[in-house]
């Protein structure tokens, strides 16, 4: 159906071979090339925030909790994962983003630990429970609240990307993990539950 396809579009952000994983009956080509490079668990990091943006100093400080390096170190180190074919991370200007996170939760999701999952934690709870500055200010200036100096550590994109990866969390409750782990689901209400007022639907349709 039309409609089926535009949503694989958006999923894939309209990259040929991740799209072409999602559409094809051919075994062969469900896995991407980059599934069984070594070192993928350096993707994880990228993995669990979905995305970031460079200029935001929340978001590298989330990077360098998920990845226990400094900032600059694990870009150097997500640079071969930029340039390869059917990249699973690309980035655009300050910004990088995962192209499908399906295809990163599916390939990974064995390799995450449970040190993995509690630096995902601090990072939910370290984004979610700063208060938005732009509420300082007049109702009437909030939508001018980057002008005034007024904005959040973190982006939107990094925001958006630990909610996603919550979700994709939550829906494997059924597999067998290895972050000692009974019910992601469980774990993801109660980890939600901890951060009074928050605002997760807003946030999606943002």
């Amino acid at each position: 159906k039309p409609g089926d396809f535009t949503k694989i579009e958006m999923s894939t952000k309209r990259r040929f071979l991740p799209f072409y994983r999602n559409i094809t009956n051919l075994p062969t080509k469900k896995n991407p090339k980059w599934s069984t490079e070594p070192n993928i668990h350096e993707l994880i990091p990228a993995l669990m925030v979905g995305g970031w943006n460079s200029d935001c100093i929340g978001d590298r400080k989330a990077i360098e909790t998920l990845s226990g390096l400094r900032y600059e170190e694990y870009i150097n180190k997500l640079k071969k994962w930029l340039v390869m074919e059917d990249a699973p991370v690309f980035n655009v200007l300050n910004s990088y983003q995962v192209v499908t996170s399906q295809d990163l939760w599916c390939f990974l999701f064995e390799l995450i630990t449970a040190d993995d999952i509690e630096k995902l934690k601090k990072c939910f709870i370290e984004a979610f429970s700063v208060v938005d500055p732009t509420f300082e200010l007049p109702e009437e200036q909030w939508p001018m609240a980057s002008i005034l100096g007024k904005k959040l550590e973190y982006s939107s994109l990094i925001r958006q990307g630990l909610i996603i990866s919550l979700i994709m969390f939550a829906e494997r409750s059924e597999e067998a993990n290895n972050c000692g782990i009974v019910s992601t689901e469980i774990f993801v209400y109660r980890l939600i539950k901890e951060i009074p007022n928050i605002r997760v639907n807003s946030l999606i349709d943002d």
